[in-house]
């Protein structure tokens, strides 16, 4: 709901002497019948509005709702009438909005609606822009480049293409030019403080976008991407938009390099309203507050070099921030057998597609098998060779992964995979082995005298439905086979996971109370809840290899099963955040 009221020479209410403004609040309800109600009138003819005189003498209250419009004439209006009426139509007590905590409203369409407001005042000639705060801020800094690139300019070849994005006063980008980097772009959504830049800097190549939407770039364009405090300024979305398309523009192995605020310089003012968690709207913009969090949420999709709190003092007071360096993730192995699109995973399959025959299976549209028949089996040393041959980054943190695009424990193999979990569990790697067979105590007890820690093995039992599961996981071993695996391995104390996933619409969530059961009945501690992998464009994705991506979102049943099971085990999206729990 939009409201505002104007100036006129009456000092009633209905009408300000020295100002006129807008109000914006989330409202569903209809307001006319009150108004009615409260004002004991009925609405009057809109034609009445067109005279001049009626304008400049008369209090009026004018409603557009549902695409209908009312006009009352009121005389000597309550101070207040429409604020306290609003509220009282909201069960809300209080009318004074900056006294009124955000959740008892809307977070999410206030957000919504702050950000649609921006879109109107940016894209109309007729009012100000929003970019008109930003100019009015840094025309009044009078800092000066505070050395915040010098330990990281060992990263940045003098031929790098760079970029810095919402540069403001472009400390950076200048400093650069200064010390010989010739390929430099400085970005800025406000015209007036690039126009600037141009006066001062005519060496400096400029450009004027707003980074919240896609930018104006080419994939694989840069080395280098600068975000030096300009990036902590979004809702959550947005700033996830901003990530994808840093990552979109920055070739293989590029870094971003930049800043944002730390939760630590955050300052409690009754003037901060907090739109979603660390993200604040102070009545003039927003920022977001970051926490260490927060970069596992945003920068995952990039591998950190370097993240840590610091202070600076470049504006008149210090605060604390965040200095963070990653780099775009290079796919270092894709040879089917061998797949890691970086460094700290390795999925290793010694058969080529799946005995499973799951109906839901993606691997033939990777070209493999699902059914009895595989590909080419290789032997564990076969796969040491492939290895080694792939240049492959190997370290005792590289996390394996088996069973992601194969049966790993099938009669084919099983022996050859028990020989690699042997070597990678004395080389000290965290192993992960994804199943839909039934393991037993025999198969581990000589594995088991090598794992140097809890959680060093640990085994996914994979499950999508135990009702339907021969109609939909035929060739695979039946639920309560599987199911042993959680009792057959007790004496060897390794973390055992219920695997969910994928969550199959309509199905999975038939069987919950029966996934209730096994989870007491075999006192699970840990449960994975995933989503089903598809074509169609979302926001997450797997890369399966360089060119091929499945996308996943959750449905609600997913959401439904997850709050079902929280309250009695740890309940995760997915693998990786279980592996992470696990990983000394």
């Amino acid at each position: 709901m939009f409201f505002e009221h104007g100036s006129t020479e009456n000092n009633n209410g209905g009408g300000s002497i020295d100002h006129a403004h807008l109000h914006c609040l989330p409202y569903n309800n209809s307001i006319n019948q009150s108004v009615s109600t409260t004002l004991n009138k009925s609405p009057i003819n809109l034609n009445i509005l067109r005279n001049d005189e009626y304008n400049k003498n008369k209090s009026y209250i004018y409603l557009e709702e549902y695409n209908k419009s009312y006009l009352y004439d009121v005389e000597n209006l309550p101070s207040q009438f429409l604020r306290k009426l609003i509220s009282d139509n909201s069960s809300q007590s209080e009318y004074k909005w900056q006294n009124l905590s955000l959740d008892d409203i809307n977070n999410k369409i206030f957000v919504e609606t702050l950000n649609d407001l921006k879109s109107i005042f940016e894209n109309n000639d007729n009012v100000v822009s929003y970019s008109s705060t930003w100019d009015n801020i840094h025309s009044n800094y009078t800092s000066e480049y505070d050395n915040f690139l010098e330990e990281y300019l060992k990263l940045i070849d003098k031929n790098s293409k760079i970029i810095e994005l919402g540069c403001g006063a472009a400390y950076n980008s200048i400093e650069l030019l200064k010390l010989g980097y010739k390929d430099i772009i400085a970005t800025d959504f406000s015209e007036y403080i690039i126009s600037k830049l141009n006066a001062n800097n005519p060496n400096l190549k400029t450009m004027v976008f707003d980074m919240t939407k896609q930018f104006p770039l080419r994939d694989n364009e840069f080395n280098i991407v600068i975000v030096d405090l300009s990036i902590h300024y979004f809702d959550d979305v947005t700033t996830k938009t901003i990530l994808k398309e840093i990552d979109r523009i920055l070739v293989k192995g590029g870094y971003i390099i930049g800043r944002v605020d730390s939760t630590s310089n955050y300052q409690k003012n009754s003037k901060n309203i907090e739109l979603e968690r660390n993200y604040y709207f102070n009545g003039e913009y927003c920022k977001r507050y970051f926490d260490i969090s927060d970069f596992d949420k945003y920068f995952n999709e990039f591998e950190k070099i370097s993240l840590k709190e610091n202070i600076m003092s470049r504006y008149e007071n210090e605060k604390v921030v965040w200095e963070f360096v990653y780099r775009k993730r290079e796919v270092m192995i894709d040879t089917g057998y061998l797949y890691s699109d970086d460094k700290s995973r390795l999925f290793i399959n010694t058969s080529l597609g799946c005995t499973g025959g799951c109906a839901y299976c993606y691997l033939p549209k990777l070209g493999y098998s699902n059914n009895k028949v595989c590909s080419k089996t290789l032997t564990s040393d076969e796969i040491l060779i492939e290895i080694e041959k792939s240049n492959f980054e190997l370290t005792k943190d590289t996390l394996i992964s088996f069973g992601c695009f194969s049966e790993c424990w099938d009669n084919t193999n099983i022996n050859h995979t028990k020989k690699l979990i042997e070597y990678f569990l004395k080389n000290g790697n965290q192993i992960q082995l994804s199943t839909k067979k039934e393991i037993l105590a025999d198969d581990i007890k000589e594995l088991a005298k090598h794992i140097k820690y809890n959680g060093q093995l640990v085994i996914l039992i994979s499950n999508s439905t135990i009702s339907n599961w021969k109609e939909i996981e035929k060739n695979t071993d039946s639920p309560d086979k599987r199911f042993n695996t959680f009792d057959n391995l007790k004496e060897f104390n390794i973390p055992i996971v219920l695997y969910i996933k994928p969550v199959l619409v309509n199905t999975t969530i038939i069987d919950l109370e029966l996934y209730k059961k096994i989870i007491n009945n075999y006192n699970i501690k840990d449960v994975v809840v995933g989503s089903i992998f598809k074509d169609t464009e979302s926001e997450k994705f797997i890369k399966f290899s360089k060119d091929k991506k499945f996308f996943y979102s959750q449905t609600q049943d997913d959401i439904t099963i997850i709050e079902a099971l929280k309250g009695i085990c740890n309940v995760y999206e997915r693998s990786i955040e279980v592996m992470k729990k696990y990983k000394k």
